[in-house]
């Protein structure tokens, strides 16, 4: 067993201890703290699976949701991201700071969606079309109009590299 393996067993160990001890006793908290250890891990899909089971044990619960958008807006799942937090908003006192909060976040994460949106929709860019002619019947120019030819200069070939004569 390596050292890593053992050390994340015992980051698991001590967050079951400390659930117990400071009371965090329902399963949604255990979900939420579960899916804040993935995410500090960047483990963003098991995360999100973490924090969607916090809410499916307590569908009232802002923390959950909170942490679950923030999970997709690390995967830049903007959409989604924005759902769960319109639904913070809904959970949390219009009169709080934490209210203030969620909407400024809300407010960053809908500029990122469209900045995302912008950054598609120019990647799918057609191609332009071809120039429809302007004049018809297209004007003939007089022979004068035409600029002068320039002078003519040889362009060496490869092939003809001076051979060296020996020396007698």
């Amino acid at each position: 067993m390596n050292v890593y393996r053992i050390n994340s067993y015992i980051k698991w160990v001590l967050l079951f201890v400390f659930c117990i001890l400071s009371g965090c006793g329902s399963k949604a908290e255990y979900h939420n703290e579960e899916g804040l250890y993935l995410y500090n891990q960047r483990k963003y899909d098991d995360a999100i699976n973490a924090f969607q089971f916090a809410i499916l044990a307590k569908n009232d619960f802002a923390n959950g949701y909170y942490n679950l958008a923030a999970a997709y807006a690390a995967k830049n799942q903007f959409e989604q991201a924005i759902s769960a937090m319109n639904t913070v908003l809904t959970l949390v006192p219009k009169d709080s700071a934490d209210y203030k909060l969620v909407q400024s976040d809300l407010e960053t994460l809908q500029k990122k969606q469209k900045t995302l949106n912008e950054a598609t929709d120019s990647a799918n860019l057609t191609s332009p079309q071809k120039a429809k002619q302007a004049i018809s019947p297209p004007l003939e120019l007089p022979s004068e109009a035409s600029p002068p030819a320039g002078p003519s200069l040889a362009t060496p070939s490869p092939s003809t590299t001076p051979n060296p004569t020996p020396n007698p």
